[in-house]
């Protein structure tokens, strides 16, 4: 994309109005509630504003992918990164990485779970074929290993011997359909201002096959139409078995987009689903509401989930149910910020901090 494109896409997505449409302002009410948790000193204008950027960046990626004039221009690291476990994320133009990777020469195999395969797998290797084609470089003997087969320990010992890296997405929490908090695969480590559970399987993998870890990720500067890198090496735990050398090592694996997170939170697309794999901790400060909005859109969010209309409590993320009556009347206060003489449910609302500034 040129920078005239990329300014147009930015600007339309800058223009939507959240409180136009039910499903963005669902979507909304759950990046919304993570920002909250996460980064709790940012007001409610930046979530908006966040989750824009999350959309721009979601929508600039796919396209990055086939951005051969970018691609092309983007210069080899200087890191090993053949035999590798390459660990990268969900961030800024993410799809961009597999296409340098092909750029670069570095033979690799993709890790993902059964539900990316189905959804995305074939889509996925034909693009890899088309780009090499179009790049004029060697294409590898690439495939996608089911992260959630059996004898994903052994096709994974076996591509590293062959000469390949295998790329995992640390934060794929989004592709997994039952996936929960409890499960055992899941550990739960400090980030940010709070706490998430994301998966110990890439440390696991390393400490068995006893390979490195690289975490890589890009960081897309659209005033310059150019690409970050950002690489960090990290050692393998020795022992699997032991808990705490797992949680240390993904602890470090996470600690890049951490960094950049706090920099630019923006270009993260995991506030559309990470809201479930986070520790909502119901302490929400009172210094972070605003000072002239009656609806408390730091602290509670409205919506429609099918069919059904309710308020989130966005410290908690719990749902209570509400008519579509006050769900109209809710979301005419929020968008005009006066209140309608005689709302039926003012005081109660009032008493629950649901309408503040009165």
């Amino acid at each position: 994309m040129k920078s005239n494109e990329i300014n147009e896409l930015y600007n339309s997505i800058q223009n939507i109005n959240i409180f136009e449409s039910d499903k963005w302002i669902h979507d909304f009410n759950f990046i919304s509630a993570s920002i909250g948790a996460l980064l709790p000193d940012l007001n409610f204008d930046q979530h908006i504003k966040i989750a824009k950027e999350s959309a721009f960046y979601q929508i600039l990626s796919s396209r990055d992918e086939r951005n051969y004039d970018l691609i092309r221009r983007v210069k080899k690291i200087d890191f090993n990164l053949k035999n590798r476990i390459l660990v990268t994320f969900h961030y800024s133009s993410y799809r961009l990485l597999n296409s340098l990777l092909i750029s670069w020469s570095v033979p690799f195999k993709l890790i993902a779970d059964d539900n990316y395969i189905k959804n995305q797998g074939t889509s996925t290797v034909e693009s890899y074929n088309k780009i090499a084609e179009e790049l004029n470089v060697n294409a590898y003997d690439f495939e996608i290993i089911n992260a959630e087969e059996r004898t994903v320990v052994f096709k994974c010992l076996k591509a590293i011997e062959e000469g390949y890296s295998l790329v995992f997405y640390a934060d794929g929490n989004s592709g997994t359909g039952g996936m929960t908090k409890n499960q055992k695969n899941l550990i739960k480590i400090p980030f940010l201002e709070s706490e998430m559970y994301v998966r110990k399987g890439i440390a696991v993998i390393a400490s068995l096959l006893k390979v490195p870890i690289c975490t890589i990720l890009l960081n897309r500067d659209i005033n310059s139409n150019s690409v970050d890198i950002f690489c960090d090496n990290i050692e393998f735990p020795k022992n699997r078995k032991n808990k705490k050398e797992l949680e240390d090592c993904t602890i470090k694996i996470f600690r890049n987009l951490e960094n950049l997170l706090i920099k630019e939170p923006g270009q993260w697309e995991g506030w559309f689903y990470y809201h479930n794999f986070i520790e909502f901790n119901n302490n929400a400060s009172i210094n972070n509401l605003s000072n002239t909005s009656i609806f408390n859109n730091r602290w509670y969010g409205i919506g429609k989930l099918a069919g059904v209309y309710y308020i989130l409590n966005k410290k908690t993320l719990k749902l209570v149910p509400i008519s579509k009556e006050v769900y109209l009347e809710l979301l005419y206060i929020i968008k005009n910020n006066k209140i309608k003489k005689d709302f039926p449910l003012f005081k109660t609302l009032k008493e629950e901090n649901v309408l503040i500034n009165i």
